[in-house]
């Protein structure tokens, strides 16, 4: 069962990344940090950041030293927080009375002596350069601002719609009873949606901070009590289906607004009696409020002023005449049957994320990609004396790329696995060619092109070769032949590329790129991408950041 952590630290983490102005897209943040197998913890933050570049560091600062320290550079730290267990804030300022910071979405300022009865004596900070960026990130801020301006124009046209129905739902007298409804309507909805949203993800950062708005408030002691259901049916979801019911036969164009008035006035007096049971059972049960929960009630006790004014003063039944009772049938099936059909598709994308989050930090947990790789069949022995080798002869770590010179997914791969040990002294590639050693193969002549210049022992050269080969050149070996002139004598080429097809076939390489890693078939479930974060966890010196590790 994955967990839902009740932590800020995502959304603190973006709104220091937006002090910093490096180039790294919000949705990337987000990804990266919930993905990473410490996270929720300083070493997930100081990891994530390290992946874009971001010069960053973590003190353990004792609380007398914080007592004579000033700085205006924001700052993450640790602390107990009132009403749950320790969690990050965004220190914004400190002076010699004050802390300013940021919890969750909200600006706060206490005194210094009281920050420190709640400070866990640690602290972090970073800075950016000119190199601090994601990879790709023009492109996935193309990506984001894409989705933004969707999402845009999808609200801009619900907008438009919900305008083009309630005017031509507009009655031609009693303007201000139509107006008034309305708008306690559009209030009532908007508050089940947000408790509706709160059920589905109580991490949910905007109904959150509504929710703890006051100091005896709390949404979830609520929501989650034993008479926060009747029937199995939450009365979140039936406020919902009653606000969305009544909207919506407010706005049918085939009523008039008399009818209307009365199945609205209707409807209220038999909800009425759960404003006084939400009330009290808030206030004598559970003793805690739900902000929301009041919202609800209020608006409820708003709609029942509102029938005395336009309805029983002067009350006309129209309840059983047919085109008014099937108008009511249709209001109440309508959003039932939609949310029937909805509420499985929402928990279930709700709790894709939340899964996905959770095995992608099993994914990327070194020791659990170790012990797999362990379970994976040995290769053959003779490969250390194979192919070419790019990186740090030293390393630790080896990745074995089985290719063919003109596959294009051992193309797409080549600046993968070239950042992976251009970012890590500690891993080393070697190149291995399934080419065939006959005048058939078209691949032949550049394969031993590439090993004639691997030869000569240039590490520089070769590697430059290599890119003009996979990433310039289009594949066109008259050009590459220009800029690279063929040495005459190529029989140690040509047994080399004997040896690899040979090892190839002992190997059982089926397709290119085959990856190995250390002398193991990689895993089906990793990609190469992912290669490059948990192969830097390898050789990353998490020393200095274990006691960091476990603050959550």
């Amino acid at each position: 069962m994955p967990y839902s952590f009740d932590t800020q630290l995502p959304s603190l983490a973006e709104a220091y990344l937006k002090f910093t102005k490096a180039k790294v897209t919000s949705s990337t943040l987000q990804k990266d940090i919930k993905e990473h197998p410490n996270y929720p913890s300083l070493l997930a933050l100081t990891e994530t950041f390290d992946r874009y570049k971001i010069k960053n560091v973590a003190y353990k600062l004792e609380a007398e030293d914080l007592e004579a320290f000033t700085s205006d550079h924001p700052l993450i730290a640790f602390v107990r927080m009132p009403k749950k267990s320790s969690d990050f804030i965004l220190i914004n300022r400190i002076t010699m009375d004050s802390v300013h910071f940021l919890n969750g979405t909200k600006d706060e300022t206490v005194s210094k002596h009281a920050f420190l009865s709640r400070y866990k004596e640690v602290i972090w900070f970073a800075e950016a350069d000119d190199n601090s960026s994601e990879e790709n990130y023009e492109d996935n801020k193309k990506r984001e601002k894409k989705a933004y301006y969707v999402q845009t124009l999808w609200k801009i046209g619900v907008i438009f719609l919900l305008t083009l129905v309630v005017l031509g739902s507009f009655p031609s007298s009693n303007s201000f009873g139509f107006i008034s409804i309305f708008m306690l309507k559009l209030v009532g909805i908007t508050a089940a949606i947000l408790l509706i949203s709160y059920e589905l993800n109580k991490n949910n950062a905007f109904v959150k901070n509504i929710c703890s708005a006051g100091r005896n408030t709390n949404c979830d002691a609520v929501l989650t009590s034993s008479g926060s259901k009747i029937l199995g049916i939450s009365w979140t979801e039936l406020g919902f289906i009653y606000f969305a019911s009544t909207t919506l036969g407010l706005l049918l164009p085939n009523l008039s607004y008399d009818q209307k008035t009365t199945w609205l006035a209707t409807a209220n007096l038999i909800v009425v009696p759960y404003i006084i049971y939400s009330i009290y059972y808030q206030a004598k049960v559970v003793k805690q409020w739900c902000v929301l929960c009041l919202t609800v009630q209020i608006v409820l006790a708003g709609e029942f002023i509102w029938s005395l004014l336009f309805f029983y003063q002067n009350p006309v039944n129209y309840l059983l005449e047919l085109k008014v009772l099937l108008s009511i049938i249709f209001s109440i099936l309508t959003p039932t049957v939609i949310w029937m059909g909805l509420k499985e598709v929402l928990i279930k994308s709700n709790d894709h994320d939340l899964f996905m989050n959770a095995y992608k930090r099993l994914q990327y947990n070194p020791e659990i990609f170790e012990k797999l790789l362990k379970q994976q069949p040995v290769i053959p022995e003779g490969w250390q004396s194979l192919g070419i080798d790019i990186g740090n002869s030293n390393a630790q770590n080896t990745i074995i790329k089985i290719c063919n010179p003109y596959c294009t997914p051992c193309d797409d791969a080549h600046p993968i696995l070239e950042d992976i040990i251009n970012n890590n002294e500690n891993v080393k590639l070697k190149i291995i060619y399934i080419t065939r050693n006959n005048e058939m193969d078209k691949g032949m002549r550049i394969t031993k092109h590439l090993l004639s210049i691997a030869n000569d022992g240039d590490r520089l050269i070769t590697q430059k070769a290599l890119d003009d080969w996979y990433i310039h050149m289009n594949k066109n070996y008259e050009q590459f032949l220009d800029k690279y002139p063929l040495k005459p004598n190529l029989n140690k080429e040509r047994s080399m590329v004997t040896f690899m097809a040979n090892w190839c076939d002992l190997a059982e390489v089926s397709h290119t790129p085959t990856i190995f890693i250390n002398g193991h078939r990689l895993p089906e479930n990793y990609e190469l991408d992912e290669l490059k974060f948990i192969l830097r966890r390898f050789s990353t010196n998490t020393g200095e950041k274990g006691e960091a590790e476990n603050l959550l």
